[in-house]
């Protein structure tokens, strides 16, 4: 496989890429709004994506590091993990965040330059600029952008202290500082993940295939277990942004041959921390040995796996609603 060393394997724009082991790259570019992992997999299919494709895979990317996950990885599941296209007050709203991320200061300037960028380089700052902006904003080309920028100002989120035919310059408004605080404490109420906690031991293999995972896809979610996936960073890191990217936390508390799984509880605390819902589970044996602080939350107690789907997916709808992967009727 021929890989381009100064191409963004999506866009096809300016980029640094680094070979980080035989099938996976890093890559930092300017048009995906930052730096990301992407496997050699991905890197073969998705250079065949759609621009709107693309659009999608560059606002995950995009959502990914606002979560705090700095180098988001690219697999060839992605599709599962991507939604629709932004809305426009979406695209506007992540325009704000972005030119907040750029000043320094809360009366900083915002300075875009406007002119055409037929031959760009990823050592031209304006152009780095142009296409950092058009990834947070789901944008294609220069009219999308200023057309978000006056949506901006018509609200009073922005205010334009210079123009001229190829500049402008922009403030944030008091109003504009207050809603960027205000978007700050949102959760991601979209999610289709459901973050799994568990002990991973061969003894409860069949727990997690004939029970927690089919209930979790049944309620229409994608289930999430951390040693499932594959990281090139910190585990610990990639745990709490993972927690924060999804919509609720299962927490399996069934102990190990050495006792409580602590990661499990840590795990559920900071799902709790982060105002995510918790859903326990336990197998009746262990239920004795759980903790005392987490004995007030309703638990499903179950004996052999295949008890836990229908109840589980039955408390997944109740207490979460269906997922947007649920089969209808």
């Amino acid at each position: 496989m021929e890989i381009t060393m100064d191409k963004c394997p999506i866009w096809q724009t300016p980029a640094k890429v680094d070979r980080l082991r035989k099938d996976a790259w890093r890559v930092d570019s300017p048009r995906t709004g930052g730096v990301y992992v992407i496997s050699g997999t991905a890197f073969v299919t998705i250079g065949n994506y759609t621009p709107d494709q693309k659009e999608l895979v560059t606002s995950w990317l995009v959502k990914q590091r606002m979560m705090g996950e700095h180098e988001p990885m690219i697999k060839s599941n992605l599709r599962h993990h991507i939604n629709n296209r932004l809305q426009v007050h979406q695209r506007a709203d992540n325009l704000l965040k972005y030119i907040d991320s750029q000043i320094s200061e809360i009366s900083g300037i915002f300075e875009f330059k406007l002119r055409s960028y037929g031959n760009p380089s990823i050592h031209d700052l304006s152009w780095k600029r142009f296409a950092e902006m058009q990834a947070w904003s789901e944008s294609m080309k220069l009219g999308d952008i200023q057309y978000l920028l006056k949506a901006l100002e018509n609200r009073g989120r922005l205010v334009q202290i210079y123009s001229s035919v190829d500049a402008s310059n922009f403030m944030i408004t008091l109003d504009g500082h207050n809603y960027i605080a205000e978007l700050s404490k949102q959760t991601v109420v979209n999610s289709m993940q459901a973050f799994v906690a568990m002990w991973f031991d061969a003894s409860l293999n069949d727990a997690w295939n004939k029970g927690i995972e089919p209930a979790v896809i049944e309620a229409g979610y994608i289930p999430m277990r951390i040693d499932q996936e594959e990281y090139l960073t910190k585990i610990d890191d990639q745990i709490i942004a993972e927690i924060r990217r999804s919509k609720f936390l299962v927490a399996d508390l069934t102990e190990g041959r050495k006792g409580a799984r602590g990661s499990v509880y840590y795990e559920a605390g900071f799902a709790h921390g982060f105002n995510l819902p918790v859903i326990f589970t336990c197998r009746e044996d262990s239920l004795n040995n759980v903790h005392f602080d987490v004995r007030q939350y309703p638990f499903i107690v179950w004996k052999e796996p295949e008890g836990i789907k229908a109840r589980l997916s039955n408390r997944i709808s109740a207490v979460i609603g269906d997922g947007p992967q649920k089969e209808k009727p």
